[in-house]
C-alpha cells in the first residue's frame, strides 16, 4: 500500500536545507546566475528565467511532470519522472510530442489569407517522444498570497500542437495576477492507441487515452507542486480549445479526474459528447496500424515499441480520418459522455464555454456543392428530422449553401453540444456562463470569426502578420480579465467590465464577444433540438455495446486508484505509476 505520509519531521527540515545550500551551490553549474528565480518542485531544484527587469515576472519552461514515454513506457499510463540532481535549468521549452505538423500547415494558410507569407510560420525542428513537460509562468514567486492556476491544454485534433505555440505563451496573462500552466500530452497513435496485446497487458483490461492519462498526471503533479511557484491547488482551472476543450470535457466526466481543478473554459470544444467509439472497436483500428507496419507476430508489441516515431506517423495514413480521442473503456468513460453528464455524473465544477461564429467555414471546400451539405445531413441528422432541419438552414436565406454548410457542421460540433454541457452542468451549479465571439478581424472576412480566433485575444499574443487595430486591443483587454476574474472566483464579471449574465437554460444567456460586448439571448434552440436528438440515440446505442463489452471483460478487484495528500515534493517517492497500485 502506498503511504503519503511524512513520519519524521526532523528529516524533512534536515533535507529542505540540504536542498537549499545545494540550490546556491550548483545555480552557476546550471546556467543561471544567483539572481535567477529558483524553485524546489518535483523533487527537484528548478531555475527559471525572469521577464522583466524588476523581477516580478518568471518563467520555468520545460519541466518533467512524468517519465519519458519511450521503449517499453510506449503506450502505457504515465510514470514518475525520477528527479536530477543538482540544480537544472528549467530555460527551455521541452520537445513538441511528435506529430505530422498539421497545425503548422494549417497556421500558414491562415497568414495567407491574411495576405502574408506562409515562411512566416516555421516548421518545428524540435520533435521528439520525451515530451511529457510543462510550462509555468508566474507573477507570484515572492506573493504573500497564492494565486489562482490556469492550465491550459492545447488543441491540433489531439495529433498535433505543442505547449508552446507563440499564441499559447503566457507572460501577459500571468500579469492579469494568475499562474499560467501549458502542458504537453502524447498525440495521436503513441497517444490513443488501443491494441488487443495493449489490452491484455493492462491491469484494468483497456488500452488508448494515454493522452488524456498524461493530462490527468500534468494536473496531479500541479497539486502537488504549483504552491511552490505561487498559485493555489485549491483554485485550478483547466482552459484549452478545439481539442483541448474537448478533453477538457472528457476530464469532467471522468472518475479519473476528479478533484484535480476546479473550474473549466471550453473554447471550441463540446464535440467530445459526440463520441462514441468503443474499446473493441479502436482495438480493430490498432490491428490496422500494426498490419501497416508490416507487423506480423506473436509479440507485436516488441516491435511496435521499437518502430520511430517518423515511422508511425507515416502509417497513421493507413487510417484515414481517423479521430484520436476518448474510449468508453469502462475505466476512463464508464458510458458515452452525453449519459454522464444527463445522469449527473459528472465533476461539479464552474464552467464558462463557448465558440466562434465561423467555426468550420475557413475548411470548407469552394465551391460547396448540394452534395456536401447533403453529406453533412446524413451524418448529423435523423432520417426522419432531415426536411425540418434543411428547412431551418434555408430560412436563414441569403447565407447559400456555404453559410447554410457552416452553420450545420459549428452546430453539430461545437455549439450545440456545448449548449447541452452548458445545461446540465447549470442543473448543478450557478456559475455557468456561455459566450459567442463575433469578432472578424481587418481582412479576415472570407475567414470570418474563424476557429481558433480567439485566442490571440486571450493570451494577449497577436502574431506580428495579423491585423490589429484598436477595437482588438479594447477587447483583449476586457476578455482577458474575464478569463482572469473567472479563474479567481468562477465568476468572470469584474469592476468596469460589461455585465456577464449566469447562463438560462430556458432562456439561453450569453455574452457575445465581438465589435461590442453585450449579452443576448437565444442560440439556435430549433437546430439544436434535432442534433441533440441524433447524439442522444448515438449514445443510447452506445452505452449498450460498452455494457456488453464491459461483461466479457476480465476483472482485477485488487486494482484501485491512489488519492494521495499534498505533502512536500522532495520527499514524495515518485512510485512507478500514476494511477494505480496492487495489493
Amino acid at each position: 500500500m502506498t503511504n503519503c505520509r511524512v513520519d519524521a519531521l526532523d528529516t524533512l527540515w534536515a533535507l529542505c536545507a540540504s536542498l537549499a545550500a545545494l540550490a546556491l551551490l550548483s545555480a552557476c553549474a546550471a546556467g543561471g546566475g544567483p539572481d535567477s528565480p529558483r524553485v524546489e518542485a518535483g523533487g527537484e531544484l528548478l531555475v527559471g528565467e525572469w521577464l522583466d527587469a524588476n523581477a516580478a515576472l518568471s518563467v520555468f519552461r520545460g519541466i518533467p511532470y512524468a517519465a519519458s514515454p519511450v521503449g517499453v513506457l510506449r503506450w502505457r499510463p504515465p510514470t514518475a519522472h525520477t528527479p536530477r540532481r543538482g540544480t537544472v535549468k528549467a530555460t527551455q521549452f521541452g520537445p513538441a510530442c511528435p506529430q505530422p505538423q498539421a497545425n503548422t500547415k494549417w497556421r500558414r494558410i491562415v497568414v495567407e489569407r491574411f495576405g502574408g507569407s506562409p515562411d512566416l510560420v516555421p516548421e518545428l525542428d524540435h520533435i521528439g517522444e520525451d515530451c511529457l513537460v510543462l510550462n509555468v509562468w508566474t507573477p507570484a514567486l515572492a506573493a504573500d498570497e497564492l494565486l489562482p492556476v490556469l492550465v491550459w491544454i492545447h488543441g491540433g485534433g489531439n495529433t498535433d500542437g505543442y505547449a508552446h505555440e507563440p499564441n499559447y505563451l503566457g507572460h501577459n496573462l500571468a500579469r492579469g495576477g494568475v499562474v499560467v500552466v501549458s502542458i504537453q500530452y502524447r498525440l495521436g497513435a503513441l497517444g490513443f492507441l488501443a491494441h488487443p496485446a495493449l489490452s491484455a497487458e493492462s491491469e484494468h483490461g483497456v488500452s488508448g487515452s494515454y493522452g488524456l492519462l498524461d493530462q490527468i498526471a500534468a494536473l496531479r503533479w500541479l497539486q502537488h507542486n504549483i504552491d511552490a511557484f505561487g498559485g493555489d491547488p485549491d483554485r485550478i482551472t483547466v482552459f484549452g480549445e478545439s481539442a483541448g476543450a474537448s478533453d477538457i470535457g472528457t476530464l469532467i466526466a471522468s472518475p479519473l479526474a476528479r478533484g484535480l481543478f476546479r473550474r473549466a473554459i471550453l473554447q471550441s470544444g463540446g464535440y467530445q459528447l459526440n463520441y462514441t467509439k468503443s474499446l473493441r472497436e479502436e482495438e480493430a483500428a490498432g490491428v490496422r496500424l500494426q498490419r501497416a507496419l508490416d507487423i506480423e507476430s506473436s509479440d507485436p508489441l516488441h516491435e511496435m515499441r521499437a518502430v520511430p516515431w517518423q515511422q508511425l506517423i507515416e502509417a497513421e495514413q493507413a487510417l484515414p480520418y481517423h479521430e484520436w480521442d476518448a474510449i468508453i473503456d469502462g475505466w476512463l468513460l464508464s458510458k458515452p459522455a452525453p449519459l454522464i453528464f444527463r445522469e449527473g455524473e459528472q465533476s461539479d465544477v464552474d464552467l464558462l464555454i463557448g465558440w466562434t461564429a465561423n467555426e468550420k467555414l475557413m475548411w470548407l471546400p469552394d465551391p460547396v456543392t448540394q452534395a456536401d451539405l447533403d453529406t453533412a445531413l446524413d451524418t448529423y441528422v435523423l432520417d426522419e428530422d432531415r426536411a425540418e432541419v434543411l428547412s431551418l438552414l434555408e430560412e436563414a436565406g441569403g447565407e447559400g449553401l456555404a453559410g447554410r454548410l457552416d452553420r450545420l457542421l459549428s452546430a453539430a460540433e461545437q455549439y450545440c453540444p456545448s449548449l447541452a454541457m452548458a445545461r446540465a452542468m447549470r442543473s448543478r451549479s450557478d456559475r455557468v456562463f456561455v459566450y459567442r465571439f463575433t469578432r472578424v478581424r481587418p481582412g479576415a472576412e472570407q475567414l470570418g470569426a474563424f476557429h481558433t480566433a480567439e485566442i490571440p485575444y486571450v493570451f494577449d499574443t497577436a502574431d506580428t502578420w495579423l491585423p490589429r487595430g484598436e477595437r482588438d486591443q479594447w477587447l483583449t483587454k476586457r476578455m482577458l480579465r474575464y478569463w482572469v476574474q473567472f479563474a479567481r472566483n468562477g465568476d468572470p464579471n469584474g469592476e468596469g467590465l460589461p455585465i456577464w449574465p449566469v447562463f438560462d437554460a430556458e432562456r439561453e444567456d450569453h455574452q457575445v464577444l465581438g465589435d461590442d460586448i453585450r449579452p443576448a439571448q437565444g442560440l439556435d434552440r430549433e437546430l439544436c433540438r434535432f442534433l441533440d436528438r441524433w447524439r442522444d440515440e448515438r449514445a443510447e446505442g452506445a452505452a449498450g455495446v460498452a455494457s456488453a463489452e464491459a461483461q466479457k471483460r476480465p476483472s482485477n478487484s485488487s486494482v484501485k486508484t491512489v488519492s494521495c495528500s499534498r505533502e512536500p515534493a522532495e520527499l514524495r517517492s515518485p512510485g512507478p505509476e500514476l494511477f494505480t497500485e496492487i495489493d
